[in-house]
Protein backbone atom coordinates (compact mmCIF):
# COMPACT_ATOMS: atom_id res chain seq x y z
CA UNK A 1 0.00 0.00 0.00
CA UNK A 2 1.31 3.58 -1.06
CA UNK A 3 2.55 5.69 1.85
CA UNK A 4 -0.16 8.56 1.82
CA UNK A 5 -2.88 5.54 1.59
CA UNK A 6 -1.91 4.59 5.25
CA UNK A 7 -3.98 8.35 6.36
CA UNK A 8 -6.76 6.45 5.73
CA UNK A 9 -6.25 3.44 7.26
CA UNK A 10 -8.67 2.36 9.43
CA UNK A 11 -11.41 3.86 7.81
CA UNK A 12 -12.97 4.58 11.51
CA UNK A 13 -9.97 6.33 12.33
CA UNK A 14 -9.78 8.92 9.69
CA UNK A 15 -13.42 9.60 9.93
CA UNK A 16 -13.22 10.13 13.76
CA UNK A 17 -10.33 12.52 12.60
CA UNK A 18 -12.00 14.91 10.55
CA UNK A 19 -12.52 18.60 11.17
CA UNK A 20 -15.60 20.28 11.97
CA UNK A 21 -18.18 19.59 9.29
CA UNK A 22 -18.76 23.23 8.40
CA UNK A 23 -15.37 23.39 7.07
CA UNK A 24 -14.17 23.49 3.78
CA UNK A 25 -10.90 21.04 4.72
CA UNK A 26 -13.99 18.34 6.47
CA UNK A 27 -15.55 18.14 2.31
CA UNK A 28 -11.66 18.16 0.74
CA UNK A 29 -11.09 15.13 3.15
CA UNK A 30 -14.26 13.61 2.58
CA UNK A 31 -13.25 13.86 -1.08
CA UNK A 32 -9.81 12.73 -0.81
CA UNK A 33 -11.62 9.38 0.93
CA UNK A 34 -13.93 9.11 -1.58
CA UNK A 35 -10.83 8.63 -3.66
CA UNK A 36 -9.61 5.86 -1.99
CA UNK A 37 -12.32 4.48 -1.58
CA UNK A 38 -13.20 3.89 -5.17
CA UNK A 39 -9.89 2.90 -6.08
CA UNK A 40 -8.96 0.81 -3.11
CA UNK A 41 -12.80 -1.30 -3.33
CA UNK A 42 -13.73 -0.11 0.67
CA UNK A 43 -17.56 0.84 -0.24
CA UNK A 44 -18.45 -2.69 1.46
CA UNK A 45 -16.57 -1.32 4.60
CA UNK A 46 -18.21 2.32 4.40
CA UNK A 47 -21.92 1.09 4.32
CA UNK A 48 -21.19 -0.87 7.15
CA UNK A 49 -19.90 2.01 9.11
CA UNK A 50 -22.97 4.48 7.96
CA UNK A 51 -25.16 1.35 9.23
CA UNK A 52 -22.93 1.28 12.54
CA UNK A 53 -24.98 3.78 14.47
CA UNK A 54 -21.39 5.33 15.45
CA UNK A 55 -21.12 9.29 15.20
CA UNK A 56 -19.08 8.91 12.41
CA UNK A 57 -21.94 7.46 11.08
CA UNK A 58 -23.08 10.98 8.89
CA UNK A 59 -19.35 11.66 7.71
CA UNK A 60 -19.76 7.33 5.71
CA UNK A 61 -22.74 8.77 4.53
CA UNK A 62 -21.32 11.88 3.15
CA UNK A 63 -18.25 10.24 1.87
CA UNK A 64 -20.25 7.11 -0.24
CA UNK A 65 -22.51 9.79 -1.23
CA UNK A 66 -19.54 11.45 -3.13
CA UNK A 67 -17.84 8.48 -4.53
CA UNK A 68 -21.15 7.89 -6.06
CA UNK A 69 -21.62 11.18 -7.53
CA UNK A 70 -17.87 10.76 -8.92
CA UNK A 71 -18.60 7.23 -10.57
CA UNK A 72 -21.90 8.80 -11.99
CA UNK A 73 -23.98 6.28 -9.91
CA UNK A 74 -26.96 8.80 -9.50
CA UNK A 75 -29.56 5.73 -8.76
CA UNK A 76 -27.19 4.19 -6.36
CA UNK A 77 -26.69 7.72 -4.29
CA UNK A 78 -30.66 8.34 -4.61
CA UNK A 79 -31.34 5.22 -3.29
CA UNK A 80 -29.01 5.71 -0.36
CA UNK A 81 -30.43 9.11 0.25
CA UNK A 82 -34.01 7.85 0.50
CA UNK A 83 -33.27 4.52 3.13
CA UNK A 84 -31.49 7.28 5.15
CA UNK A 85 -34.07 9.67 6.34
CA UNK A 86 -32.22 10.22 9.84
CA UNK A 87 -29.42 12.33 7.89
CA UNK A 88 -32.34 14.82 5.82
CA UNK A 89 -31.93 16.88 9.54
CA UNK A 90 -28.19 17.39 9.62
CA UNK A 91 -27.11 20.66 7.92
CA UNK A 92 -25.13 19.11 5.47
CA UNK A 93 -28.07 17.12 4.26
CA UNK A 94 -29.05 20.16 1.27
CA UNK A 95 -25.61 20.55 0.14
CA UNK A 96 -25.16 16.47 -0.85
CA UNK A 97 -29.17 16.85 -2.48
CA UNK A 98 -27.98 20.03 -4.56
CA UNK A 99 -25.20 17.76 -5.96
CA UNK A 100 -27.36 15.46 -6.55
CA UNK A 101 -30.10 17.41 -8.51
CA UNK A 102 -27.36 19.25 -10.10
CA UNK A 103 -24.61 16.57 -11.41
CA UNK A 104 -28.10 14.41 -12.65
CA UNK A 105 -29.61 17.06 -13.98
CA UNK A 106 -32.98 15.80 -12.37
CA UNK A 107 -33.71 19.53 -11.70
CA UNK A 108 -36.79 20.88 -12.83
CA UNK A 109 -37.59 24.26 -11.30
CA UNK A 110 -34.68 26.29 -11.84
CA UNK A 111 -35.12 29.06 -9.94
CA UNK A 112 -36.17 26.93 -6.59
CA UNK A 113 -33.09 24.95 -6.77
CA UNK A 114 -30.60 28.13 -7.15
CA UNK A 115 -32.34 29.54 -3.90
CA UNK A 116 -31.71 26.78 -2.30
CA UNK A 117 -28.18 26.68 -3.85
CA UNK A 118 -27.36 30.69 -2.61
CA UNK A 119 -29.47 29.85 0.66
CA UNK A 120 -27.04 26.88 1.54
CA UNK A 121 -24.12 29.25 0.53
CA UNK A 122 -25.10 32.21 2.66
CA UNK A 123 -25.28 29.75 5.35
CA UNK A 124 -21.48 28.29 5.30
CA UNK A 125 -20.38 31.89 3.98
CA UNK A 126 -16.94 30.83 4.51
CA UNK A 127 -17.17 27.59 3.01
CA UNK A 128 -15.67 28.19 -0.54
CA UNK A 129 -17.00 24.70 -1.30
CA UNK A 130 -20.52 25.86 -0.61
CA UNK A 131 -20.01 29.14 -3.01
CA UNK A 132 -18.81 26.53 -5.69
CA UNK A 133 -22.21 24.20 -5.47
CA UNK A 134 -24.39 27.10 -6.02
CA UNK A 135 -22.45 28.89 -8.90
CA UNK A 136 -22.35 25.04 -10.40
CA UNK A 137 -26.05 24.87 -10.11
CA UNK A 138 -26.00 27.92 -12.42
CA UNK A 139 -23.82 27.03 -15.25
CA UNK A 140 -24.70 23.53 -15.46
CA UNK A 141 -28.68 24.58 -15.32
CA UNK A 142 -27.70 26.95 -17.97
CA UNK A 143 -25.82 24.82 -20.16
CA UNK A 144 -29.21 22.80 -20.30
CA UNK A 145 -32.10 24.77 -20.54
CA UNK A 146 -33.80 26.64 -23.38
CA UNK A 147 -32.33 30.30 -24.51
CA UNK A 148 -35.61 32.06 -22.47
CA UNK A 149 -35.20 30.42 -19.51
CA UNK A 150 -30.70 31.10 -19.69
CA UNK A 151 -31.61 34.77 -20.81
CA UNK A 152 -33.67 35.11 -17.65
CA UNK A 153 -31.55 33.35 -15.48
CA UNK A 154 -28.40 35.06 -16.30
CA UNK A 155 -30.18 38.47 -16.32
CA UNK A 156 -31.60 37.83 -12.12
CA UNK A 157 -28.56 35.72 -11.30
CA UNK A 158 -25.61 36.21 -13.16
CA UNK A 159 -23.90 39.14 -11.05
CA UNK A 160 -24.86 36.99 -7.20
CA UNK A 161 -23.31 34.28 -9.23
CA UNK A 162 -20.06 35.82 -10.27
CA UNK A 163 -19.29 37.40 -7.09
CA UNK A 164 -19.58 34.45 -5.54
CA UNK A 165 -17.17 32.10 -7.80
CA UNK A 166 -14.56 35.00 -7.59
CA UNK A 167 -15.06 34.84 -3.44
CA UNK A 168 -14.47 30.82 -3.76
CA UNK A 169 -10.96 31.62 -5.90
CA UNK A 170 -10.00 34.31 -3.23
CA UNK A 171 -10.76 32.01 -0.54
CA UNK A 172 -8.64 29.04 -2.14
CA UNK A 173 -6.98 29.94 -5.49
CA UNK A 174 -5.08 26.55 -6.07
CA UNK A 175 -8.48 24.61 -6.68
CA UNK A 176 -8.85 23.70 -10.32
CA UNK A 177 -12.58 22.95 -10.28
CA UNK A 178 -13.12 26.86 -9.14
CA UNK A 179 -11.48 28.15 -12.81
CA UNK A 180 -13.40 25.63 -14.20
CA UNK A 181 -16.91 26.75 -12.91
CA UNK A 182 -15.88 30.62 -13.91
CA UNK A 183 -15.00 29.68 -17.35
CA UNK A 184 -18.16 27.91 -17.89
CA UNK A 185 -20.01 31.43 -16.02
CA UNK A 186 -18.23 33.61 -18.15
CA UNK A 187 -19.03 31.58 -21.52
CA UNK A 188 -22.50 32.59 -20.41
CA UNK A 189 -22.14 36.34 -21.71
CA UNK A 190 -19.63 35.12 -25.07
CA UNK A 191 -16.36 35.99 -23.42
CA UNK A 192 -14.85 32.40 -25.02
CA UNK A 193 -11.38 33.28 -24.61
CA UNK A 194 -11.28 34.68 -21.08
CA UNK A 195 -12.83 31.58 -20.43
CA UNK A 196 -9.95 29.35 -22.13
CA UNK A 197 -7.72 31.20 -20.15
CA UNK A 198 -9.47 29.90 -17.11
CA UNK A 199 -8.96 26.36 -18.49
CA UNK A 200 -5.79 26.31 -18.78
CA UNK A 201 -5.36 27.20 -15.46
CA UNK A 202 -7.28 24.69 -14.04
CA UNK A 203 -5.47 22.13 -15.84
CA UNK A 204 -2.10 22.99 -14.79
CA UNK A 205 -3.55 23.25 -11.25
CA UNK A 206 -5.16 20.09 -11.14
CA UNK A 207 -4.10 17.36 -8.86
CA UNK A 208 -2.01 14.55 -10.74
CA UNK A 209 -2.13 12.21 -7.78
CA UNK A 210 -6.20 11.59 -8.47
CA UNK A 211 -7.09 8.40 -9.88
CA UNK A 212 -9.20 10.10 -12.21
CA UNK A 213 -7.05 12.49 -13.06
CA UNK A 214 -7.61 11.34 -16.90
CA UNK A 215 -10.94 11.84 -17.21
CA UNK A 216 -10.83 15.00 -15.31
CA UNK A 217 -8.64 16.70 -17.83
CA UNK A 218 -10.56 15.57 -20.40
CA UNK A 219 -13.88 16.78 -19.38
CA UNK A 220 -11.77 19.96 -18.84
CA UNK A 221 -10.79 19.74 -22.20
CA UNK A 222 -14.33 19.23 -23.27
CA UNK A 223 -15.29 22.65 -22.04
CA UNK A 224 -12.37 24.08 -24.09
CA UNK A 225 -13.56 22.28 -27.64
CA UNK A 226 -17.08 23.34 -26.76
CA UNK A 227 -16.46 27.41 -25.89
CA UNK A 228 -14.34 27.02 -29.50
CA UNK A 229 -17.45 26.00 -31.37
CA UNK A 230 -19.61 28.05 -29.26
CA UNK A 231 -17.77 31.06 -30.38
CA UNK A 232 -17.24 30.38 -33.86
CA UNK A 233 -21.86 29.32 -33.86
CA UNK A 234 -22.28 33.38 -31.87
CA UNK A 235 -20.00 34.97 -34.88
CA UNK A 236 -21.86 32.86 -37.61
CA UNK A 237 -25.87 33.40 -36.07
CA UNK A 238 -24.88 37.32 -35.81
CA UNK A 239 -23.74 37.39 -39.40
CA UNK A 240 -26.13 35.40 -40.91
CA UNK A 241 -29.02 37.65 -38.73
CA UNK A 242 -27.13 40.99 -40.08
CA UNK A 243 -27.59 39.48 -43.48
CA UNK A 244 -31.52 38.95 -42.85
CA UNK A 245 -31.94 42.84 -41.39
CA UNK A 246 -30.14 44.47 -44.53
CA UNK A 247 -32.22 41.97 -47.15
CA UNK A 248 -35.20 43.39 -45.56
CA UNK A 249 -34.53 46.69 -45.84
CA UNK A 250 -33.56 45.89 -49.23
CA UNK A 251 -37.10 44.06 -49.87
CA UNK A 252 -38.12 46.78 -48.08
CA UNK A 253 -37.49 49.58 -50.72
CA UNK A 254 -34.01 50.22 -50.77
CA UNK A 255 -32.31 51.67 -53.38
CA UNK A 256 -29.06 49.93 -55.21
CA UNK A 257 -27.72 53.19 -56.21
CA UNK A 258 -27.21 54.40 -52.35
CA UNK A 259 -23.91 55.18 -50.94
CA UNK A 260 -23.45 52.93 -47.85
CA UNK A 261 -24.43 54.77 -44.64
CA UNK A 262 -27.09 57.62 -46.93
CA UNK A 263 -30.36 57.55 -48.32
CA UNK A 264 -32.64 54.82 -48.39
CA UNK A 265 -30.09 53.01 -46.21
CA UNK A 266 -30.57 55.45 -43.40
CA UNK A 267 -34.07 55.82 -41.89
CA UNK A 268 -36.09 58.57 -41.69
CA UNK A 269 -36.33 60.53 -38.41
CA UNK A 270 -39.99 61.23 -37.21
CA UNK A 271 -41.52 64.42 -36.92
CA UNK A 272 -44.63 64.33 -35.69
CA UNK A 273 -46.17 64.80 -32.05
CA UNK A 274 -46.61 61.49 -31.28
CA UNK A 275 -44.27 60.07 -28.22
CA UNK A 276 -41.00 59.06 -29.94
CA UNK A 277 -37.30 58.09 -28.57
CA UNK A 278 -34.95 60.23 -29.31
CA UNK A 279 -31.50 58.41 -30.46
CA UNK A 280 -28.08 59.61 -28.80
CA UNK A 281 -25.02 57.81 -30.18
CA UNK A 282 -21.47 58.26 -32.14
CA UNK A 283 -21.01 59.60 -35.62
CA UNK A 284 -18.90 56.63 -36.24
CA UNK A 285 -21.29 54.12 -35.36
CA UNK A 286 -23.50 55.58 -37.12
CA UNK A 287 -23.82 52.01 -39.51
CA UNK A 288 -24.40 49.85 -36.68
CA UNK A 289 -27.21 51.90 -35.10
CA UNK A 290 -28.68 52.72 -38.62
CA UNK A 291 -29.18 49.09 -38.56
CA UNK A 292 -30.87 49.30 -35.22
CA UNK A 293 -33.04 51.94 -36.61
CA UNK A 294 -34.22 50.13 -39.88
CA UNK A 295 -35.33 47.25 -37.26
CA UNK A 296 -37.21 49.55 -34.73
CA UNK A 297 -38.68 50.87 -38.22
CA UNK A 298 -39.92 47.91 -39.26
CA UNK A 299 -41.54 47.26 -35.93
CA UNK A 300 -43.32 50.82 -36.51
CA UNK A 301 -41.98 52.86 -33.20
CA UNK A 302 -41.43 55.95 -33.83
CA UNK A 303 -37.70 57.68 -33.35
CA UNK A 304 -35.78 60.96 -33.94
CA UNK A 305 -32.14 60.70 -34.61
CA UNK A 306 -29.96 63.77 -35.97
CA UNK A 307 -30.08 62.43 -39.78
CA UNK A 308 -28.89 65.43 -42.18
CA UNK A 309 -26.34 67.10 -39.22
CA UNK A 310 -22.76 66.59 -40.34
CA UNK A 311 -20.20 65.67 -37.32
CA UNK A 312 -18.48 68.58 -37.66
CA UNK A 313 -21.40 71.37 -37.31
CA UNK A 314 -21.95 72.68 -34.13
CA UNK A 315 -24.53 71.37 -31.68
CA UNK A 316 -27.81 72.85 -32.71
CA UNK A 317 -30.95 73.74 -31.33
CA UNK A 318 -33.12 70.97 -33.28
CA UNK A 319 -31.39 68.21 -31.48
CA UNK A 320 -31.80 70.05 -27.75
CA UNK A 321 -35.65 70.70 -28.99
CA UNK A 322 -36.25 67.10 -30.35
CA UNK A 323 -34.69 65.47 -27.18
CA UNK A 324 -36.96 67.44 -24.70
CA UNK A 325 -40.25 66.61 -26.66
CA UNK A 326 -38.39 62.40 -26.50
CA UNK A 327 -40.59 60.38 -24.60
CA UNK A 328 -37.63 58.19 -23.70
CA UNK A 329 -33.74 58.64 -24.94
CA UNK A 330 -31.86 55.71 -26.04
CA UNK A 331 -28.18 56.47 -25.45
CA UNK A 332 -26.10 54.08 -27.96
CA UNK A 333 -22.54 53.80 -25.88
CA UNK A 334 -19.49 53.14 -27.11
CA UNK A 335 -15.64 54.15 -27.06
CA UNK A 336 -16.49 56.11 -29.40
CA UNK A 337 -20.10 57.64 -27.89
CA UNK A 338 -17.91 57.83 -24.48
CA UNK A 339 -15.29 60.06 -26.32
CA UNK A 340 -17.82 62.08 -28.09
CA UNK A 341 -18.87 65.23 -26.88
CA UNK A 342 -21.85 65.70 -28.26
CA UNK A 343 -22.92 62.42 -26.63
CA UNK A 344 -22.30 63.74 -22.91
CA UNK A 345 -24.30 66.84 -23.87
CA UNK A 346 -27.25 65.15 -24.75
CA UNK A 347 -26.78 62.51 -21.66
CA UNK A 348 -26.44 65.93 -19.37
CA UNK A 349 -29.44 67.43 -21.09
CA UNK A 350 -31.79 64.09 -20.85
CA UNK A 351 -31.19 63.72 -16.91
CA UNK A 352 -31.69 67.35 -16.46
CA UNK A 353 -34.82 67.29 -18.32
CA UNK A 354 -35.59 63.80 -15.64
CA UNK A 355 -35.72 61.68 -19.32
CA UNK A 356 -35.48 58.03 -18.85
CA UNK A 357 -32.48 56.41 -20.52
CA UNK A 358 -32.15 53.10 -22.01
CA UNK A 359 -28.46 52.54 -22.29
CA UNK A 360 -27.67 50.28 -25.15
CA UNK A 361 -23.89 49.16 -24.88
CA UNK A 362 -22.62 48.49 -28.27
CA UNK A 363 -19.46 47.21 -26.97
CA UNK A 364 -17.28 46.37 -23.61
CA UNK A 365 -16.29 49.96 -23.24
CA UNK A 366 -15.49 50.55 -19.54
CA UNK A 367 -17.50 53.14 -18.31
CA UNK A 368 -16.03 55.61 -16.44
CA UNK A 369 -17.12 55.57 -12.42
CA UNK A 370 -18.70 58.83 -13.66
CA UNK A 371 -20.67 57.36 -15.97
CA UNK A 372 -21.43 54.15 -13.71
CA UNK A 373 -22.80 56.60 -11.36
CA UNK A 374 -25.26 58.40 -13.86
CA UNK A 375 -26.52 55.26 -15.63
CA UNK A 376 -26.88 52.97 -12.76
CA UNK A 377 -30.70 53.80 -12.20
CA UNK A 378 -31.57 52.86 -15.53
CA UNK A 379 -32.07 49.70 -17.87
CA UNK A 380 -28.97 48.82 -19.79
CA UNK A 381 -28.55 46.46 -22.46
CA UNK A 382 -24.98 45.32 -23.34
CA UNK A 383 -24.90 44.14 -27.22
CA UNK A 384 -22.46 40.61 -26.17
CA UNK A 385 -25.17 39.02 -24.20
CA UNK A 386 -27.39 38.09 -27.00
CA UNK A 387 -28.25 36.93 -30.36
CA UNK A 388 -28.18 39.95 -32.81
CA UNK A 389 -32.29 39.20 -33.02
CA UNK A 390 -33.11 38.86 -29.19
CA UNK A 391 -30.59 42.55 -29.29
CA UNK A 392 -32.73 44.09 -31.68
CA UNK A 393 -35.78 42.54 -30.19
CA UNK A 394 -34.93 43.84 -26.41
CA UNK A 395 -34.50 47.53 -27.70
CA UNK A 396 -37.48 47.42 -29.48
CA UNK A 397 -39.65 46.20 -26.94
CA UNK A 398 -37.78 48.29 -24.19
CA UNK A 399 -39.24 51.39 -26.44
CA UNK A 400 -42.44 50.39 -26.45
CA UNK A 401 -43.16 49.91 -23.40
CA UNK A 402 -41.66 53.10 -22.21
CA UNK A 403 -43.94 54.81 -24.87
CA UNK A 404 -46.53 53.21 -23.52
CA UNK A 405 -46.47 55.27 -20.23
Amino acid sequence: MPEQDHQFEPLEHYLSSLPSRETREYERRIAKCADYCSAHQKEGELLALLDSGLPIAFDAFFCMCTLYRRNRDFALMAELMQSHPEFHSYPLYNHIRIQYLVHSEAFYDYDALLQMAYDDARTFRDNSGFLQAFCNAFVTICENCNDDDRSRLVRNWYDTVLIGINQALENDPTYAKFYVTKARLIAQKGQYREADELLRKAISNEDSSRHDYAITIANYQYYRLRFHVDERLFLLASRMEQLETICSSLVAGGSENAEPGEGADEPDAYDGDAPFAFISYAHSDRSEVCGVLRFLQQRGIRFWYDKGIEPGEEWPEKVALRLAESGVVVVMLSAAALASANVRREVNLALSENKKLIVVQLDNAELSLGMKLQFGLFQMILKSNYSCRQFYGLIGNSITKELAK
